[in-house]
């Protein structure tokens, strides 16, 4: 990898796939240098989307990338995110990110890829999380209670005929 053109960075998004809405979870991207020489540093954007609301609000974290030796990581502060809306909401890269962003301080530009290897073009999703309501965890913890009693009443049931026979 790496060329006198572009620097090759890989990005991992450590983030839950399941929250609840209003609930506060951490976004934490680690970055690592991919590429034969030294990074001098700079910038890029991560989107944030949610499906339910559509292109209306986007929510950008703004990833300022310190001096990368080749082959080794870094990782800037977490986010801190409350969801507001149930759905789905997804990290990406912009499609059409803001000048001045995928460029190392050195100018030259930034390529971002996954930790399996594939470069992540632009608009490409990276992680993707399921904001459930509140509603939605009450709803699910009452099918389980729902389900558990059931199981108790049936093996009540099945005690009470095995008794019936054999007592």
């Amino acid at each position: 990898m790496g060329s006198k053109e572009v620097y090759e960075l890989e990005i991992k998004v450590d983030a839950p796939k399941k929250v609840v809405v209003d609930e506060k979870y951490e976004i934490v991207y680690t970055i690592k240098n991919q590429s034969k020489e030294p990074f001098p540093g700079g910038s890029i954007i991560i989107e944030m989307r949610w499906a339910s609301i559509g292109q209306a609000l986007v929510n950008s974290h703004l990833i300022r990338i310190e001096k990368l030796a080749p082959d080794e990581f870094f990782e800037p502060p977490p986010y801190e995110q409350i969801d507001e809306v149930s759905g789905m909401t997804y990290l990406s890269r912009p499609e059409h990110p803001q000048k001045g962003y995928f460029k190392a301080d050195d100018g030259k530009l930034i390529t971002l890829f996954l930790p399996n290897g594939n470069e992540i073009p632009p608009g490409q999703v990276i992680h993707t999380l399921r904001v459930k309501s509140v509603e939605e965890v009450s709803q699910v913890r009452a099918n389980w209670i729902a389900a558990g009693s059931l199981i108790i009443l049936i093996i009540i049931e099945l005690v009470k005929w095995m008794f019936g026979i054999f007592g």
